[in-house]
């Protein structure tokens, strides 16, 4: 994600902070504003996500379509704050998370002391301005978040509903060992940060 996009983003929190709303949960503590994907003042945010997410898709399920689900969360973390439990994102909220295909994530500043971690993967991803991840919302892809001490936190975070894909010829179809997609997802990791 371009710098210029996340200074935007930065800016808009700062005009709105009155609208933030204070998560204090035993899981997560936060400042929290959920936003429509037609908010005017993060087109230019949504349209390099999509970007980003049809890139992934291209990688992992060429043909698939997708849709950023409608509301989404910018999160504002301080010292010491953090969605700090194991978790992942079918399981996190109450309602209907089951149209729950994949996770975004973009940080929106540089905090070295502030990386999330992939259990299962034994994956360490900084937390840098503009990075974008992409992962799946199930239990296979259980996260957690590591408090900075130091630093405020900033992220953009939402979900994606996958469907529609272009049926496979079934001779195209090849199943990959486990081995082969841990490296294939730390390969899509490192060339697209």
């Amino acid at each position: 994600m371009p710098d210029t996009v996340c200074e935007q983003i930065l800016e808009f929190c700062d005009t709105h902070s009155e609208h933030f709303k204070q998560i204090d949960q035993e899981m997560k503590q936060c400042r929290q504003i959920s936003l429509n994907t037609d908010t005017p003042e993060l087109s230019d945010y949504i349209e390099q996500l999509n970007s980003m997410i049809s890139e992934y898709l291209n990688y992992w399920s060429p043909g698939e379509h997708h849709k950023i689900m409608t509301v989404f969360n910018i999160q504002s973390y301080a010292p010491g704050e953090g969605f700090i439990h194991w978790h992942h994102e079918r399981g996190t909220t109450e309602g209907n998370t089951g149209d729950r295909s994949l996770v975004f994530m973009t940080y929106l500043n540089t905090v070295p002391d502030g990386p999330t971690h992939f259990k299962h993967q034994q994956l360490r991803i900084e937390a840098e301005t503009g990075k974008t991840i992409i992962w799946p919302a199930d239990f296979t892809h259980t996260h957690c978040g590591e408090v900075s001490d130091t630093q405020q936190k900033h992220i953009v975070t939402g979900w994606i509903t996958c469907g529609g894909s272009a049926s496979k010829p079934e001779a195209d179809v090849e199943l990959a060992a486990p081995e082969d997609i841990l490296t294939k997802a730390n390969d899509f990791i490192q060339e697209n940060t």
